[in-house]
């Protein structure tokens, strides 16, 4: 892992050096944004699956639209473990805790989603993009879900598709990942906002230590 690291490091130190150079700049920016930005083709499908990472991307305006059109019959939303001692904290003064996954379900339910075909798919750890991927495969499983629509914020969408592909593989289901239309990452200015930067920078190394572990 270590040097899977350091060859993911000196990758993304090579694109900002050629990047640095005025005539290749903004080719070079936009190529890259464009590498993080991958999805399937929408098609109709069981399940609609929010991921923890697009909570912030409007995750649940694009489940509800989903919903309302008939594109997706159900809707889950994934439940990673939250800070145990806050919950238990707020639990000890009487206060009901709301947990990111809580709040997305109400969000939804407020949106006009009946709450009778929301869920929550648990995750046992909090491993990230890898867990959630392996939590939805086995709950997809265990209720014999033909096809699953996994939503991603764009940013993360090529590592994400990646990690899902991996995570269904040898099952029933197939997977299909879309990007949240509300993502403000954006492969032609990411670049020119710091928030995106930052993103886009960070995701970049984590995709490409997933093709360095994972080549095919």
């Amino acid at each position: 892992m270590r040097s899977a690291r350091r060859v993911a490091a000196v990758t993304v130190a090579l694109m900002l050096l050629i990047a640095a150079v005025p005539p290749f700049r903004t080719s070079v920016l936009r190529r890259i944004g464009a590498t993080l930005i991958a999805e399937d083709p929408l098609a109709t499908a069981d399940l609609g699956v929010m991921m923890s990472e697009s909570h912030a991307s409007g995750a649940t305006l694009e489940l509800a639209d989903l919903v309302k059109t008939g594109a997706i019959r159900r809707v889950a939303v994934v439940a990673p473990p939250d800070g145990i001692e806050v919950a238990q904290e707020f639990a000890r003064r009487g206060v009901p805790f709301e947990d990111n996954a809580a709040q997305a379900i109400a969000q939804l339910v407020r949106l006009g989603v009946p709450p009778t075909v929301i869920d929550r798919i648990p995750v046992t750890d909090a491993g990230g993009t890898t867990s959630e991927g392996a939590a939805i495969a086995a709950w997809c499983a265990r209720r014999q879900v033909k096809t699953v629509l996994i939503l991603s914020s764009p940013d993360h969408g090529r590592r994400v598709r990646r990690r899902v592909r991996r995570a269904f593989a040898g099952t029933a289901t197939r997977p299909i990942v879309r990007l949240t239309r509300y993502g403000t990452f954006r492969a032609d200015d990411w670049w020119t906002r710091r928030d995106a930067l930052r993103a886009g920078l960070v995701e970049l190394e984590k995709l490409l230590l997933d093709v360095v572990a994972h080549p095919l």
